[in-house]
């Protein structure tokens, strides 16, 4: 049985959804599906995903690959422009512009050298927003550049969505702080990992990064997925999971 409320938003920008479920299983059982990303192997939107190693490392991202129609997206990034086409910072668009011009007349979806270059220099993309999360938390994330001279924030959005969670309780509470000031303050014994994600989104691969918080308890278990970079389409995503036992 899943149950659900009415949760407020923290501004119009904002979708939440708070549901509940009654999950069969031990809670350890539960929590090691979680850890072995069981979860995301059942998503079918969900084309290919894997961990991050600490310090995160492009070689993290070798199975990321493109192929076929999806070379497109290759292609798109040479020709990206401050926009909603693609989630990039005004920096990543410089970066990939200084790269068309290195390709000259290469196209990525004919030449396998050129699409080769065009990942190579996503991949070490991603890798740059993975370390500066690792080091700087929220603040770190750099703003998707959606005009000349206008942005919109994954970081705001996301401490704006934190700071609406109408939850209470100790551990609750030192959960949400340090979710709110990572890479500071976590709770003693709280696993910290990121994973990235290529996942269909509007009929288009998506890269996803994401951050995942583990604390469990005898008692119960804190999660957190926060997806602090999104390749398109939407800017950010926080989901907090809260585990409970019960008798049958």
């Amino acid at each position: 049985e899943i149950l659900s409320n009415d949760p407020k938003e923290s501004t119009d920008k904002e979708l939440a959804v708070a549901i509940v479920a009654l999950m069969p299983g031990k809670l350890n059982q539960v929590i090691g599906m979680v850890r072995e990303a069981k979860f995301l192997e059942s998503d079918p939107e969900i084309m290919k995903f894997g961990p991050f190693s600490s310090p995160p490392t492009v070689a993290d991202l070798a199975t990321l690959e493109f192929k076929g129609d999806e070379l497109k997206e290759l292609s798109g990034l040479l020709k990206a422009e401050p926009g909603s086409d693609y989630n990039l910072s005004q920096e990543e668009i410089a970066g990939f512009e200084k790269l068309r011009k290195e390709l000259g007349r290469a196209n990525p979806e004919k030449d396998p050298a050129a699409a080769k270059a065009v990942l190579d220099a996503y991949r070490q993309m991603l890798v740059n927003r993975c370390l500066a999360y690792e080091k700087g938390g929220l603040k770190a994330i750099a703003p998707y550049q959606r005009k000349k001279n206008e942005t919109t924030s994954p970081s705001d959005d996301l401490a704006k969505a934190l700071g609406s969670e109408d939850l209470e309780g100790p551990n609750i509470s030192a959960f949400l702080k340090g979710l709110a000031n990572y890479p500071n303050d976590l709770p003693p014994k709280t696993e910290s990992s990121l994973i990235w994600l290529k996942q269909k989104v509007s009929d288009r691969p998506c890269v996803i990064l994401a951050h995942r918080l583990i604390n469990e308890r005898e008692d119960g278990a804190l999660l957190s997925q926060r997806q602090i970079f999104v390749g398109h389409n939407y800017n950010s995503l926080q989901v907090l999971v809260g585990c409970l036992p019960v008798e049958n």
